[in-house]
């Protein structure tokens, strides 16, 4: 019989609520007697399939909502309350930090809060010039894509570095031309949306970032763990059922910027 694998929800509550126009920050005013974040949290401490809630507050709000939110309301599974950030992007990171750092995790989240992953850049005298850099904190692996001295915006050839955890390093050349997105493994995708980047098509957010995004989330899915950079998928597949899967939960800007990332690829 298998394990259930433990689900943590991130509850991101630092937002300021400036577009409210009021003094009170949306997520505290009161709505039938209680505050707005008391809706989704009871949601998440109802629910059968969640196990804990990291909940990421505004700056200098985390004893208010431990106290005034949390205990006031018993939200037992609350299992860390944790500050976010500038961007929300940066609150992310911070509810991901608190859910790395608890210690009664499953074992795939102890693997990942000890797991390192350095970022590469061009190599000196190399006459590379680095488009992007990533890393796979779970797996341990990093990746860097790169235009070579000789690269012809005509002819787009991207050089594709991929390190493993133990340092050993594989490298790629990928001919933009050439790639399926229907049909290509995660090398040929990150060179195929850097081109998408660097020729003017779409920003980084659009391009490379959505690609980067779209394998997490297949990586979460995966049982197995992290798909490996050689294996081939339908991209557009998976796209499709990520924009389809923000329609369905009332994600409109999500869906419209899969869309416009799924355009991108079957052109």
């Amino acid at each position: 019989m298998n394990e259930r694998i433990r689900c943590t929800a991130i509850v991101l509550a630092a937002g300021q609520g400036k577009r409210m126009g009021t003094s009170v920050q949306k997520q505290y005013i009161e709505l039938n007697g209680e505050p707005l974040i008391c809706y989704p949290l009871r949601v998440f401490q109802q629910s059968a399939l969640i196990d804990e809630i990291i909940l990421v507050a505004g700056s200098g709000q985390v004893s208010y909502v431990r106290d005034e939110i949390v205990r006031k309301y018993d939200f037992s599974k609350v299992s860390a309350v944790t500050e976010g950030g500038k961007e929300r992007y940066d609150s992310v990171r911070q509810g991901l930090k608190a859910m790395m750092q608890g210690r009664n995790f499953a074992e795939q989240a102890a693997d990942a809060a000890q797991a390192t992953a350095t970022l590469h850049g061009a190599e000196e005298g190399s006459g590379d010039i680095t488009v992007f850099s990533g890393a796979e904190v779970v797996s341990g692996s990093s990746y860097s894509v790169y235009k070579t001295q000789d690269f012809d915006p005509e002819s787009p050839v991207y050089k594709v570095k991929i390190w493993d955890k133990s340092g050993n390093v594989t490298e790629r050349m990928v001919d933009v031309s050439k790639v399926d997105p229907k049909n290509c493994d995660t090398v040929e995708m990150y060179a195929y949306t850097a081109n998408l980047k660097e020729s003017g098509k779409g920003s980084f957010e659009d391009t490379v970032l959505k690609a980067v995004v779209a394998k997490s989330v297949k990586d979460a899915e995966s049982r197995s763990g992290t798909w490996s950079f050689s294996e081939k998928f339908d991209w557009t597949k998976i796209v499709n059922d990520l924009m389809e899967s923000s329609y369905h939960y009332g994600d409109l800007k999500g869906y419209m910027e899969w869309k416009k990332f799924l355009g991108f690829l079957e052109k």
